[in-house]
């Protein structure tokens, strides 16, 4: 259940941009400005799990079940937190020949708020397997979607190792 939950909050450190630019510099900024609003949901949700998980143990599925209902609201939040990201990128007018890199980062945050929700749902319903169909999922969209921004980055010039390593837009490649 660890996993599952740390990986649910991992996903959540895939955020992208803010609200409104057009210059690559300001897009940059506002990318990076998301990225850290993004670490902040991560960090806070991981803060408010703690506790709630200590001395749970994760092999006794009765103990996990009467964690679910305090932990849910840690999910809510986050998720909302997500939401909202989401909302700031949609804001954006990427600069030129970058529209196709920002549509797809926007899907790839939109289908992991989607996720959250299912992942949410499986934790009121206490089922196990659902939880971790919703987590595969999740990861699985999440993944996909990511490696798609990755390759429009690509195909606009820019190289996407040096965007994942320092959120910084370099031309070429690597």
């Amino acid at each position: 259940m660890k996993t599952i939950f740390a990986a649910s909050l991992a996903l959540l450190a895939l955020i992208g941009c803010g609200s409104g630019s057009s210059s690559l510099a300001e897009y940059e900024e506002r990318f990076q400005e998301a990225e850290a609003k993004g670490r902040q949901v991560v960090e806070t949700a991981q803060k408010e799990a703690a506790p709630l998980l200590k001395g749970v143990d994760r092999n006794n599925e009765r103990a996990l079940r009467a964690v679910y209902p305090k932990i849910i609201p840690v999910f809510e939040n986050a998720r909302k937190g997500l939401e909202s990201i989401v909302a700031d990128m949609k804001a954006v007018t990427p600069p030129e020949g970058l529209a196709a890199f920002h549509e797809k980062l926007v899907a790839a945050y939109e289908a992991q708020a989607k996720s959250e929700g299912a992942f949410i749902e499986a934790l009121k319903d206490g089922d196990q397997k659902a939880l971790r169909s919703a987590m595969s999922a999740g990861v699985k969209k999440a993944l996909d979607a990511r490696k798609a921004a990755d390759i429009a980055l690509a195909e606009a010039g820019y190289d996407p190792v040096a965007f994942e390593k320092d959120s910084k837009f370099v031309k070429g490649k690597s």
